[in-house]
């Protein structure tokens, strides 16, 4: 009853059951029931459902510690998140991820780096989820250092620009290059972009902006140029407005006006393919 009630998302009859139910649920149902919380953002439920594991006594396995580990990063109490991690005798890659990821995007980013050697010296190897939440993390605090070694330790696990082993990840390569652009490293973001085997119009635009940012127009220019007729990807409104920023800084009104004329035609076609 409680599963068919979360799956038909009817949350609130769902926790109402639980508390007055004599039935232990299993470790399923408290996580299908904390998802359900993580997905709506819904602490307070989420916490009456950690009451209700607690009072009757229920621990559960690494599985449903790690759910109750998310979901309190998720709404963004880290405090709480650091004491159910710290309380875990054993920690997946899932809930070191959570815990750095959470402290990358919740204001305490000098904790994601800490964390991510911490898992590094428990023997943990990092996955392309750990490399994007501390390459975040870097890129926020402009740790130059810190990013080259995250990056050196990508290479070693084979993983995004330069890592070898069969092709990148977009999803890493893009915060490699965004890290080093935000470290004011131009030179070491366009090579990490150079060795990205597959990019996409997020870290196309990025190295764009970065190029515009440090004053070099020209090149954010040129690379505008190859990814609409080299790679043949579409730009966004985002890309568009980092050229335009480019042109800003750099005082080129003729290009500015140009692609701000290739922005409302792109604006007229939109509108009249949705007619």
């Amino acid at each position: 009853m409680l599963r068919s009630l979360c799956v038909a998302g009817d949350l609130a009859r769902a926790v109402g059951l639980l508390w007055r139910s004599t039935v232990c649920p299993g470790e399923g149902t408290y996580a299908l029931l904390l998802q359900e919380c993580v997905n709506r953002r819904d602490a307070r439920m989420g916490k009456r459902i950690h009451a209700r594991m607690v009072s009757v006594g229920f621990g559960g396995g690494v599985y449903i510690v790690t759910k109750l580990l998310i979901f309190y990063v998720k709404i963004g109490e880290l405090g709480v998140a650091r004491k159910v991690f710290d309380g875990m005798p054993q920690r997946s890659v899932v809930a070191w991820n959570a815990m750095i990821s959470g402290c990358a995007r919740g204001g305490a980013e000098a904790r994601a780096v800490e964390m991510f050697g911490s898992m590094r010296a428990e023997g943990m190897r990092p996955d392309q989820f750990t490399f994007a939440s501390v390459l975040c993390a870097c890129a926020r605090l402009a740790a130059l250092e810190h990013g080259r070694r995250v990056h050196g330790v990508m290479v070693k696990s084979r993983v995004g620009c330069g890592g070898g082993g069969g092709g990148g990840n977009v999803f890493v390569d893009s915060a490699l290059v965004d890290m080093y652009l935000k470290c004011s490293s131009p030179e070491e973001a366009r090579r990490a972009f150079a060795a990205a085997p597959a990019r996409n119009v997020t870290m196309w635009t990025a190295v764009i902006s970065g190029h515009g940012q440090h004053g070099r127009a020209a090149e954010a220019l040129a690379l505008f140029d190859r990814m609409t007729r080299v790679d043949g990807l579409r730009p966004n409104d985002v890309t568009f407005l980092a050229v335009l920023s480019a042109c800003a800084h750099a005082g080129l009104v003729g290009e500015g006006l140009r692609h701000l004329s290739s922005i409302c035609r792109r604006m007229v076609r939109v509108k009249l393919d949705n007619n």
